[in-house]
């Protein structure tokens, strides 16, 4: 299992991935442009990582709970990224987070998901704890939360919103240090294609 620190763009955070769309129960719309995947294709470490997380995901939930919970306990980071690839799989999976987020209530956990509406997952629990940002990627309930500069422009221009701005710039503002509107529950935020 693996909670990984954040990279470049996402400094000072643990960062939980499982495989991006093979973990993403709603994945039609967007599988053929899953920015996940680059580095999965890429780093074939990530790849394997994303993959043993899944594994324990599906079978062994309280090992994967206990795991959590002792990384994040270390204290070395005060954001958790669920999901910067996959997504809320099943409801056993979304409660093993909701119990992980309660023990921690001086965490911030924050996550993007295309479940959000879905009738049979219950996000409701796990958003409303103090301490949790979970984010609709369907901006609007809509329109993708992500594309091209024309589609993303389109998007403000219909209905608001903002280009984070870590994907405008290739990596600044970090999004710990200079810029935490997702990570406090900001609505509305769009990225641009990389």
């Amino acid at each position: 299992m693996f909670l990984s620190e954040g990279n470049r763009k996402c400094k000072d955070m643990w960062i939980f991935n499982l495989p991006a769309v093979k973990a993403c129960p709603n994945h039609a719309s967007c599988a053929d442009t899953c920015y996940a995947l680059k580095a999965q294709r890429s780093y074939p470490t990530a790849r394997k990582a994303r993959e043993a997380n899944f594994r324990t995901a599906k079978s062994n939930l309280p090992r994967l709970e206990k795991f959590l919970r002792e990384k994040i306990a270390t204290n070395r980071h005060r954001v958790v990224r669920i999901h910067e690839s996959g997504d809320f799989f099943s409801q056993a999976y979304i409660d093993m987070w909701t119990r992980v987020a309660t023990a921690f209530p001086g965490i911030k956990f924050f996550a993007f998901t295309k479940v959000y509406g879905n009738p049979t997952l219950g996000l409701a629990k796990l958003d409303r704890l103090p301490n949790v940002s979970i984010h609709n990627s369907f901006h609007r309930g809509l329109f993708l939360n992500y594309g091209d500069h024309q589609y993303i422009q389109s998007l403000i221009n219909i209905c608001g919103g903002f280009i984070c701005p870590s994907s405008a710039k290739d990596g600044e503002p970090k999004c710990n240090v200079d810029c935490r509107r997702c990570i406090d529950g900001e609505e509305g935020v769009l990225f641009l294609e990389h």
